[in-house]
């Protein structure tokens, strides 16, 4: 990534400072613009005043405000970004019946319990480059 406007842009959305924080630390130093929501509403609002693209969205699924699931129906939807790859964090099991819709409209699904930031590093990388292919 040589020049400042090939920087792709993530998308951090978690109602936790320190997981954002965390989130943006991790990634900026590999190069990526990172922008942050701490709620769903919020989020809405950045995806609509974006002026250049997202490359990823990275969404906690349990929020206040707007939910998890409640924003990435909206991102399909409602927005220029639907075709972004979404990563959920989750703490939470969600039903087999929601976990399927997740999987259907998202990239990967991540565990907050089990987490390694070097494969969530490489998932983030294969989530942007799926869309570039």
């Amino acid at each position: 990534m040589s020049k400042m406007d090939e920087k792709k842009r993530i998308l951090i959305v978690d109602d936790e400072k320190d997981v954002r924080d965390f989130f943006v630390r991790a990634l900026s130093s590999d190069g990526y613009e990172i922008l942050t929501a701490d709620n769903g509403d919020s989020a809405m609002e950045i995806l609509k005043s974006a002026k250049k693209p997202l490359h990823l969205a990275v969404i906690d699924f349990m929020m206040p405000h707007s939910t998890g699931w409640e924003l990435i129906q909206h991102i399909r939807e409602k927005t220029v970004h639907s075709k972004i790859p979404i990563i959920v964090f989750t703490g939470l099991l969600a039903s087999e019946d929601m976990m399927d819709k997740i999987r259907k409209e998202c990239f990967a699904i991540l565990q907050k319990g089990d987490f390694d930031l070097e494969s969530f590093k490489k998932t983030a990388r294969e989530a942007i480059e799926s869309v570039e292919k």
